[in-house]
């Protein structure tokens, strides 16, 4: 029998001492046979020759063992101006030989044109931590198999727009994930409160990023959210929050991007924002806010805020000149407001503002 990796992994594109070893590379070439609308430039070094497939395009093994640990091979189809829009190829289901690859560690297939649903097969990959199927043209329901990958620690299925959340549902795929750092499941129908959402993954105390646009997310926000202390990246973009923002939100230290874009926001924008330390992106667009700009305190203008996005909202009153002390601000969109004035030129002079 083969013998499986030691538990802490030493990685390598191909050890000089340690050729991979058959099975693995047999796997790899029946895979790459089946993906058959890839460009031609793509996984040219995949060949039948006898090379070390470790050495190969987005492969990595355990130099151990030769076992494929990693497999990462996004983006391999042929762009758009290769196929007229009549004979646009269809999207291929992913071949069974990915799964004789038993000890894979990550797995990224995004921006790739795959379809139907996402094969339940996935759990006998045992040793997953990191999956990325993003942008692949999957659709129906995330199987509940997925709930028994409990060393996943970085889940991406965004922007498969047919994907959806029901049997299971999200409570039921999500509660026993409990090393996710990184989610990311834009456009992908949740369907359920986001209190619900925000409890279901209270046991991921390593939470990183969380990123749930336009998810048909209902509110109102609430401070459950505040369960997830080490999050650097929030998207809860293009959902129905009908809330104000929690000023809750400003005890997480640790965020680097904020976005609640077109999520039905009122209310008024929570002064403490600013004094977020490591906050770089603001992105409040595109809600019902009806409050004026918050007039930032002399302790806030060494905000670390480079992109901020206001527009599309119901501000009022004038604009506040500390908002130009903000010297790393280099994004700052104002437009579609009921301000009483423009941005006077005399502020145009940040030294990074585009």
């Amino acid at each position: 029998d083969e013998t499986p990796p030691p538990t802490t992994s030493i990685a390598t594109r191909g050890a000089a001492s340690r050729i991979c070893l058959s099975n693995q590379s047999s796997a790899l070439l029946q895979f790459k046979q089946s993906l058959v609308n890839i460009g031609p430039r793509w996984l040219s070094s995949w060949q039948h020759n006898g090379s070390d497939c470790c050495h190969w395009e987005g492969v990595t093994c355990n130099n151990l063992t030769g076992f494929v640990i990693a497999l990462e091979i996004h983006d391999l189809f042929l762009p758009d101006i290769y196929y007229p829009s009549l004979f646009y190829p269809k999207g291929i289901a992913i071949d069974s030989s990915l799964f004789k690859l038993r000890y894979l560690q990550r797995l990224d297939l995004s921006y790739n044109l795959l379809n139907g649903a996402i094969p339940k097969r996935l759990v006998e990959l045992t040793h997953l931590t990191h999956l990325n199927l993003s942008h692949c043209g999957f659709s129906g329901q995330i199987p509940v198999e997925l709930s028994q990958m409990t060393r996943l620690v970085s889940l991406d299925l965004s922007y498969n727009d047919g994907l959806l959340l029901q049997h299971p549902n999200f409570s039921q795929l999500f509660r026993g994930l409990v090393h996710l750092e990184h989610l990311r499941l834009d456009r992908v129908d949740v369907s359920m409160s986001l209190r619900d959402v925000s409890m279901s993954l209270s046991s991921s105390h390593d939470l990183q990023t969380f990123s749930l646009s336009g998810c048909n997310i209902s509110g109102p926000m609430d401070e459950s959210l505040l369960h997830f202390q080490s999050i650097s990246y929030l998207d809860l973009g293009s959902n129905k929050l009908e809330s104000s923002i929690v000023e809750g939100l400003c005890s997480l230290g640790d965020i680097t991007s904020l976005r609640l874009r077109a999520s039905f926001m009122t209310g008024a924008i929570p002064p403490c924002l600013f004094s977020l330390p490591c906050l770089k992106e603001l992105d409040l667009g595109g809600n019902h806010l009806n409050s004026g700009i918050p007039n930032l305190q002399l302790s806030q203008i060494d905000s670390s805020l480079t992109e901020l996005d206001l527009s599309g909202n119901r501000l009022t009153g004038s604009i506040p000149s500390s908002l130009f002390n903000l010297s790393f601000l280099a994004t700052l969109d104002l437009s579609h407001n009921l301000l009483t004035e423009n941005i006077p030129s005399s502020h145009f002079n940040l030294p990074f503002l585009k």
